[in-house]
């Protein structure tokens, strides 16, 4: 069974088995179902922490956030890891897609993104 049940000090929650997956015990399949589940439900999904209990992924990156927050202060990067809560709250960058094409269709999907990634490209007559 893919996940199983892990009861320690008096509470019980389902684990992932985060030690098995670190020493490499997990089988191919095993691995293939947490990634599927990372790249299906993003930030909606649920993966093992660093305990092997399954959480939000939301959560388990706000709990990275608020570790190197003090970090960004030092390195005076506290603005872009602001637009990084902002891209969780609006459930990652797949959740953005799908409001997007729930309201507009695919074609304002493929604008916006390519809004997101141009860039200006000099042109060759400027020489």
């Amino acid at each position: 069974m893919f996940l199983t049940t892990r009861i320690s000090g008096g509470s019980s929650g389902p684990t992932l088995g985060w030690e098995r997956w670190r020493s490499g015990r997990w089988t191919r399949r095993h691995r293939s179902r947490i990634r599927f589940r990372a790249a299906r439900f993003g930030v909606h999904g649920q993966l093992p922490d660093a305990h092997g209990r399954l959480r939000a992924v939301s959560e388990i990156l706000e709990d990275a956030l608020a570790r190197v927050e003090h970090r960004a202060r030092e390195l005076m990067c506290v603005e872009e890891l602001a637009l990084l809560r902002d891209l969780l709250r609006r459930g990652g960058g797949a959740g953005a897609q799908r409001a997007t094409y729930e309201i507009a269709g695919i074609d304002a999907v493929v604008r916006q993104l390519t809004e997101l990634t141009a860039t200006e490209v000099p042109s060759l007559d400027a020489h």
